[in-house]
């Protein structure tokens, strides 16, 4: 019985990391979309591990990003992604 709380505690523990794990890399805009999927899965696949050897990479910077480093970020994102787009949006 103890062994079964034991395994229930350490699941819980595991949702709740990936859980949060999972928001992080959503919300990053650092990684393209195909990063952010490749993590997303590795996060579940890889208990623990992996989220903590990436957490650097997605480590919010405590500076403030101006409109020109979003910019080149978001283009940066659009050239990786494979999408194609322009990000200008759709003409009609």
């Amino acid at each position: 019985m103890a062994f079964k709380v034991f395994l229930l505690f350490i699941f819980l523990i595991y949702f709740y990391v990936s859980i949060n794990s999972q928001r992080k890399i959503k919300s990053t805009i650092l990684l393209t979309k195909k990063q952010k999927l490749i993590n997303s899965i590795l996060v579940w696949l890889i208990p623990f591990i992996w989220f903590f050897l990436i957490k650097h990479l997605i480590k919010s910077d405590d500076s403030i990003m101006t409109r020109g480093k979003r910019k080149v970020l978001n283009k940066k994102n659009a050239e990786f992604s494979g999408s194609g787009s322009s990000g200008v949006g759709l003409e009609g």
